[in-house]
């Protein structure tokens, strides 16, 4: 093999897997005194509800809510013309660009410094993506304001039945 093929394989390799990496990971502490120093992007909780709750969203009987740790991502602002379902409301196929993540700790919370700009949040649940439409058919959609910081709930309620009250 001459030089020059070695040199310009390598080069070939190290653009490559350049090019797969996947978007950063960021696992951030979440001790409230590094939150409160965010100059601007989100911070909130991820929860996990399963059971019964009334249709207002109030707990029932059997009905469970708790902080989960889940890799939480933020995509340019996605409609649901731009994403494939599955079953449960699942979403496999996002067409827009992934912007950056981070992972919720063991209680659910999370932080992310971000641009401002209009984001949609998806969470990884195994193979596939959890995220709710809003009434513009946008997924989970939030705005961050330039020098602020929004807080935000994000619930995965797919275990979750809601019953009117009897």
């Amino acid at each position: 093999m001459t030089p020059s093929f070695l040199l310009n394989s390598s080069i070939y390799l190290v653009v490559f897997f350049a090019s797969c990496q996947s978007p950063k990971n960021t696992k951030q502490s979440l001790d409230p005194s590094t939150i409160s120093k965010i100059a601007q992007g989100v911070h909130g909780k991820v929860v996990f509800k399963e059971g019964e709750f009334s249709t207002s969203g109030e707990l029932l009987n059997n009905g469970k809510v708790y902080g989960v740790s889940k890799m939480v991502y933020f995509y340019e602002l996605t409609s649901i013309k731009d994403a494939s379902f599955g079953e449960t409301g699942f979403v496999y196929n996002i067409a827009t660009e992934v912007i950056d993540s981070v992972s919720s700790d063991k209680n659910g919370n999370f932080f992310k410094e971000l641009p401002a700009g209009i984001y949609s949040i998806f969470i990884k649940e195994v193979e596939r993506y959890y995220s709710k439409l809003d009434d513009k058919d946008y997924f989970t959609p939030v705005t961050v304001s330039p020098d602020a910081t929004k807080s935000i709930t994000l619930e995965i309620d797919y275990k979750a039945s809601y019953i009117s009250p009897k």
